[in-house]
C-alpha cells in the first residue's frame, strides 16, 4: 500500500515537499495520566522504536517554536515528557521524520497532556506500507497496560497542522473522508477536549475503555465472524477485518465491516464533537455540519 491511493486531486505539494500523506496510525485517549498509563505508553514506545529509529529526524515540544534535529537523543525527549511534572508550557512532545515544517510526518510519536497533566492523547504514525500487525500489538498494550478512555487504529492522514500552510491540506479533508470511509481525519487536539463524552469514530481497530464497554452490546458483534474482540485489563479492542481498508465509495467499496462496528457503537459516539473540518467557503472557519456528517458516516 502506498500513497498512490491519494489521487492527484488530493495531493498537496509546496516547494517540492509533500504536505499530505496516507499513513497507518494509532491514537489513544486517556482521562488521567496515571503512572500506569505512562508506563503503558513507555512500553508502546519501546515496541515501535525499532521501526521508528532510522526514520525519525527531529523533535518539537510545546515551548519550541521550531523543530530541532534529533541527533543522538533517541527516545529521550519522550522519556523526559513522561517523567516531567505537569506544565502549561511543556505539555506536548513529538518526534517525527520532518526536516522542514511543511513536510508531512508519516513517521511520528506524539504525546500531549491537558488539564494540568491529566487528560491527554498519545498518537503514532507509520508509512502506509507498514505491516499493520504493529497496530494490533499497540492496541493490545493499550487496553492491558494503559487506563484508556478510547482510541482507534487504522489508516489516517499525515500532515503538519502547525504549518502556516496547513489550510492547503485542510480544505481537502472533507472530500477525502467522504470518498474513503476507512481513512481517519486527524483531530487529536479537538477530541482531547471531549474525551469523557464518547468515542470520536470507529476505524479498523476501535479501542474502548471499561466505562464505555459497559454502555454497548458488544455481544451483538459476536455474530459477525470477521470482527474480532480482544479483552484487556482496562478495556476492549474491536478489529473489523483481517487488515485495515481505505474504501472508495466511488467504486462501491464502503468498508462494510466498519459500518457493522459503527452501528453497534453508535450510542457511545460523541454527538457534540468540536468542529474541525473546514467549511466549504472558508479556509478559517470549521463547519459543525460537515464535521458531524463525516463523524456519523459509519453509523448506519
Amino acid at each position: 500500500m502506498t500513497n498512490s491511493i491519494l489521487s492527484d486531486a488530493f495531493r498537496v505539494t509546496v516547494d517540492g515537499l509533500e504536505m499530505l500523506k496516507l499513513a497507518l496510525g494509532a491514537t489513544i485517549y486517556f482521562r488521567d495520566s496515571t503512572d500506569v498509563t505512562k508506563n503503558g505508553i513507555a512500553k508502546i514506545i519501546d515496541l515501535v522504536w525499532p521501526i521508528m529509529e532510522t526514520r525519525v529526524k527531529s523533535f518539537q515540544t510545546t515551548n519550541m517554536k521550531q523543530i530541532k534535529k534529533l541527533g543522538g537523543l533517541g527516545m529521550e525527549p519522550l522519556r523526559t515528557m513522561l517523567a516531567a511534572a505537569p506544565s502549561p508550557v511543556f505539555s506536548s512532545t513529538r518526534i517525527d521524520n520532518r526536516l522542514k515544517p511543511d513536510e508531512a510526518p508519516d513517521s511520528s510519536i506524539a504525546l500531549a497532556l491537558k488539564g494540568g497533566g491529566k487528560a491527554g492523547h498519545f498518537a503514532l504514525r507509520f508509512p502506509a506500507d507498514t505491516e499493520p500487525d504493529i497496530l494490533v500489538k499497540i492496541a493490545r498494550i493499550a487496553i492491558d497496560e494503559t487506563e484508556i478512555a478510547h482510541g482507534y487504529c487504522g489508516f489516517t492522514l499525515a500532515y503538519n497542522r502547525l504549518s502556516l500552510r496547513s489550510s492547503l491540506v485542510e480544505e481537502k479533508l472533507f472530500a477525502i473522508g467522504m470518498r474513503h470511509p476507512g481513512i481517519d481525519l486527524p483531530s487529536e487536539g479537538n477530541t482531547s477536549f471531549v474525551i469523557a463524552d464518547g468515542i470520536k469514530r470507529v476505524n479498523w481497530i476501535t479501542l474502548l475503555g471499561s466505562d464505555l464497554v459497559s454502555k454497548v452490546r458488544l455481544e451483538d458483534l459476536g455474530k459477525e465472524a470477521r470482527v474480532s474482540i480482544y479483552s484487556g485489563r482496562f478495556g476492549r479492542a474491536i478489529r473489523a477485518g483481517e487488515v485495515p481498508t481505505i474504501g472508495d465509495v466511488n467504486k462501491r467499496a464502503t468498508c462494510e465491516l466498519y459500518h457493522i462496528v459503527g452501528r453497534v457503537l453508535e450510542p457511545i459516539r460523541n454527538k457534540t464533537h468540536p468542529a474541525f473540518i473546514l467549511d466549504a467557503s472558508s479556509r478559517i472557519a470549521a463547519s459543525a455540519e460537515r464535521t458531524e456528517h463525516w463523524l456519523s458516516s459509519l453509523d448506519n
